[in-house]
Formats: C-alpha cells, sequence, structure tokens
C-alpha cells in the first residue's frame, strides 16, 4: 500500500517538476520530494490501518533523516531521477519495516480509499500541490505578458513544458481566479488588442499569430509555441476546480 501511494505521487509529481531544474541540493531535494511523499503516504485513511498520526509523523521523520545521509550534497539533472527514486523507495521501506499490518486490512483501506473519484480526486490535489511548490521555487516576475490582477499561482515552468511534435515549447505559467470568466476576458481583450482570438472548449484563447482554421488540438505544435493566453471556465469540473473557478494559461517569449 505504501509503496503504490508513493509511486502515485513521486512519479505524477516529483519527477517532472524536478527535472526542469539543472542543479539541486541535498536540502532542496529532500525538501520538495518529502513534502509530497508524506502527502501520498497520509492520503489513506489512518485510522483504518491502525496507525495514529503521531506515530505516523514520528516514523515518516525518522525514515526520512535516515535516508537523507545517503544522497550526495549536491545533484545534477541527470541524478535527479534515480535519487529520487532511492530516497522514496528508502521512506517507504522504513515505514512498512516499522508497521506491521496484514495484507488484508490494507487491501481494505486500498479499496475504501482508491475509489475512482476519490482516487482522481486525490491524484489531481497532489498534482497541484507538486506543481505550486516548483512554481514557489521560480520568479513570476519573467513573465513578461500582462498578469491578471486577482490570481493564484498554480504552476510555472520557466524553461518550457520540453518538445512538443517536434516544436519547442515557450516558457508558461498557469493561474486560477475565482472571479467571473467575462471580466478575465475582458481584461487580455483589452491588454492583447493584437492577439488574435479564438474560441475553444470551456473558454477563450488569446494567441500572437494563428491560421483563421486555428484549432488547439490540430495546431498543438503552433499553440505551444507562440505567445498566448488560455481562459477556461473550470467550474463544471469538480476535479479540475480544485484551484478556482477559472484557469488561465499565460506562455510567453523571453
Amino acid at each position: 500500500m505504501i509503496k503504490r501511494i508513493f509511486w502515485l505521487s513521486l512519479a505524477t509529481v516529483m519527477l517532472p517538476v524536478l527535472a526542469n531544474v539543472n542543479m539541486t541540493s541535498k536540502d532542496k531535494l529532500i525538501q520538495q520530494a518529502a513534502l509530497i511523499i508524506e502527502e501520498g503516504l497520509s492520503s489513506t485513511p489512518l485510522s483504518c490501518l491502525g496507525i495514529s498520526r503521531v506515530d505516523f509523523n514520528n516514523v515518516f521523520r525518522d525514515a526520512k533523516n535516515t535516508c537523507a545521509e545517503r544522497l550526495p550534497e549536491s545533484i545534477e539533472q541527470v541524478e535527479k531521477e534515480r535519487y529520487v527514486t532511492e530516497f522514496g523507495n528508502c521512506v517507504s521501506s522504513g515505514l512498512r519495516s516499522h508497521f506491521d499490518i496484514s495484507q488484508a486490512t490494507i487491501d481494505r483501506c486500498e479499496t475504501a480509499a482508491y475509489s475512482p473519484p476519490n482516487s482522481l480526486k486525490e491524484a489531481a490535489k497532489r498534482l497541484n500541490q507538486g506543481l505550486k511548490l516548483h512554481a514557489s521555487q521560480s520568479d513570476i516576475g519573467q513573465v513578461t505578458l500582462p498578469l491578471y490582477m486577482n490570481h493564484r499561482v498554480v504552476s510555472h515552468f520557466p524553461d518550457g513544458m520540453g518538445n512538443v511534435l517536434g516544436t519547442s515549447s515557450l516558457p508558461v505559467a498557469v493561474f486560477a481566479t475565482d472571479d467571473d470568466i467575462s471580466n478575465v476576458i475582458n481584461f487580455y481583450q483589452t491588454q492583447l488588442p493584437d492577439f488574435k482570438k479564438f474560441t475553444v472548449e470551456n473558454g477563450v484563447v488569446f494567441i500572437e499569430d494563428a491560421p483563421a482554421d486555428f484549432d488547439l488540438l490540430t495546431h498543438i505544435g503552433l499553440y505551444t509555441s507562440t505567445p498566448h493566453v488560455l481562459i477556461e471556465d473550470m467550474r463544471f469540473n469538480e476535479i479540475t476546480a480544485q484551484e478556482g473557478d477559472v484557469k488561465i494559461e499565460v506562455s510567453y517569449r523571453k
């Protein structure tokens, strides 16, 4: 159970997030990874497993400190995945060896905690937490397009999202707000008068340049390599709406 939850949080959040930094200190890797690992490990109701929160926190702290001793002081990008994986496996092993829980209890608690709706919500929650943690390490002041006033930072990838269909992605930041979507659209309509406006599912996109028949999926390479602002209404999806009613994706040129 613990290993399964660890891998869910680690594989979907920490590895792609940590891979966007060239060098990571030992302390920073531990700080980033431990927060997400702990959230994932404690997401199954501890009462179902017969573990108190105090016991869990104490054992997790001891396992984290023990496993940290195995990490080098500075970690290069090409080595991050290996060390994050080793650190996570070490913490997971320390917890498994301390708590003596029957397989039947583990299976029962997993079934209860990971019904499809709950599983998706928890995965989205952990993903957002990891992205926000990563964004907190970057400078939102780097964004060169206007920012809607009443926003919350959800994620920021100042070096882009990699290669998309042979085209390098521009830097991208995602924000959330609970303001009415019409207010957000009007703001960008005023701020980006020369950008072309297209209707997309649940919202609109303002893009610096695109053909008249622009379609987000058909022209995904163009979309990720061209400055744009995507505004989407999230209210009708309880999973994606966890951060706010409206999502604002800003892709910019440095």
